[in-house]
């Protein structure tokens, strides 16, 4: 067991810097100063720097293989942390401490930058920038394929969901392509039929934030554990002890916040859930961005559109904002299908379009068959072809999203993976959750499922081993298909 300690406190050591830099990434989207990123960013290169030499030397290796030759010393659980800092230390040797340095210096730049661009439009300004974060990612996932044999894309899926392959993605999208666009059409002239009141619900920012701190407690958010405040985009950051919500407001469309607010605390619920005894271990962490999307998808989509949760969003603004909002409006306005820009802002049915439109881009620009200087085009070629509108400015293109400018390539396709697994958790739990209970906002019987089912495994199985122990069955598209007819026809 000494050899085992000696991993574990290691490893503990190592998580206490991530956790660092996940509390400066949080900052420098949200309190941080404009005019000091340039400072930020040296942090954050330095620090990371840092985290990269700690995982690829020389000790570290030797903790491994020594708590290696102990195996058979050690509990199920210890010995799948010793398979995931295997698998950690794998991933980090692949790049040399100098790449490394250089992919997050250019992210942090890009990220700056793109936070100006976003909303002139001005697709020219980060342009440069994006060049020198694909040039890079094209280089680490070479590197990555050459020593994991696996395909280039796959190589960037390796830090999102690790594991998954490209040719199965490629089946699951192409049943919702084969699916989608049709099923798009003949929901949109169902709801014209049926002439519903779709008006946008109007609430200032202040009753928005009270909204959303009542709704983030009731479904189970620990807020004497994490904070909600504003950015940009919305997003779930910091550490398990300090989860930190962003979301933003619109106050002509107060669904908006509410619902990415419900999303990103699906996230938080997962992270404050980890199992406690190995929260700083490998095997403690999030099982991958498939199944985390899946928990936000969850509380958002398979609760958040519920009808029960409706009733009791309904009464909740009613009594902060005075302000009288029917169910079935709710059900209505937060359910409308329409071809619209904003991925965040998509509904149920469109919105794997957005994520595969994505998806196949970045296999494009992998290949070389799209230039980063060709990307507005490709983007909008794209838009036309999936949902038959062409986005008049780039801010509603290619520059709305914050992941390709931060060097984040590979994790667009976790949206719809996550989105099919919400799907078939909900559909495993429905004997196990009462959603009349939803109604007097008691939320509990979801959460109590998904901590035992989801969130006390940490990294213990592999995403699609969990799926099949949970549900009896691997990922199935059918099964989202299912539910979205059920649900909207």
């Amino acid at each position: 067991m000494k050899e085992y300690k000696k991993l574990e406190e290691y490893n503990s050591r190592l998580s206490s810097i991530s956790d660092a830099l996940s509390i400066l990434y949080w900052d420098s989207a949200t309190m941080m100063p404009i005019k000091s990123g340039e400072f930020r960013n040296k942090q954050i290169e330095e620090l990371s720097k840092f985290y990269h030499e700690l995982t690829t030397c020389k000790q570290y290796e030797e903790l491994i293989v020594n708590a290696e030759n102990k195996l058979n010393e050690l509990n199920d659980w210890q010995k799948a942390n010793v398979r995931e800092t295997r698998k950690l230390y794998d991933i980090s040797t692949c790049i040399d401490n100098e790449l490394a340095g250089k992919m997050v210096k250019a992210g942090c730049e890009c990220d700056l930058v793109w936070r100006e661009a976003k909303p002139k439009g001005d697709f020219k300004a980060v342009k440069p920038y994006l060049e020198e974060i694909v040039n890079l990612t094209k280089e680490i996932a070479s590197i990555k394929a050459e020593k994991f044999k696996v395909t280039k894309y796959e190589a960037l899926l390796i830090s999102y969901d690790y594991g998954r392959k490209e040719e199965e993605i490629n089946k699951l999208f192409s049943n919702l392509k084969q699916f989608l666009p049709s099923f798009t059409d003949e929901i949109i002239e169902k709801q014209k039929r049926e002439n519903n009141n779709y008006s946008k619900i109007k609430l200032s920012k202040e009753h928005q934030k009270q909204i959303n701190l009542e709704i983030m407690k009731d479904l189970g958010f620990n807020i004497e554990n994490g904070r909600v405040d504003e950015s940009i985009h919305p997003f779930c950051g910091g550490t398990y002890g300090d989860i930190r919500i962003t979301t933003n407001y619109d106050e002509n469309d107060c669904l908006k916040s509410i619902m990415a607010t419900v999303h990103e605390t699906g996230h938080a619920i997962y992270e404050q859930n980890r199992p406690y005894e190995y929260y700083n271990q490998p095997v403690g962490n999030s099982l991958g961005m498939s199944i985390h999307e899946s928990q936000s998808l969850f509380y958002e989509m398979q609760i958040g559109t519920n009808k029960d949760f409706l009733s009791y969003l309904s009464k909740k603004i009613k009594s902060i904002a005075n302000v009288d909002v029917s169910e079935k409006d709710l059900w209505n306005n937060s359910n409308k299908v329409e071809k619209s820009f904003i991925r965040i802002y998509a509904d149920e049915v469109t919105y794997p379009l957005h994520v595969i439109l994505r998806y196949e881009l970045e296999q494009e620009i992998l290949r070389g068959d799209v230039q980063v200087k060709d990307l507005p085009e490709a983007w909008n070629a794209k838009m036309k072809q999936y949902l038959n509108i062409t986005p008049p400015s780039d801010d509603l293109g290619c520059l709305q999203d914050m992941h390709w400018y931060g060097g984040h390539f590979g994790y667009f396709p976790c949206y719809s993976l996550g989105a099919m697994i919400a799907a078939q958790w909900f559909d495993a739990a429905k004997p196990h959750i009462d959603t009349n209970q939803f109604r007097n906002g008691n939320f509990s019987s979801a959460k109590i499922w998904l901590n035992n089912n989801v969130h006390k495994y940490g990294s213990f199985y592999s995403a699609s081993g969990l799926i099949e122990k949970v549900t009896g069955k691997n990922l199935d598209p059918e099964i989202y298909i299912n539910y979205l007819k059920n649900k909207f026809k």
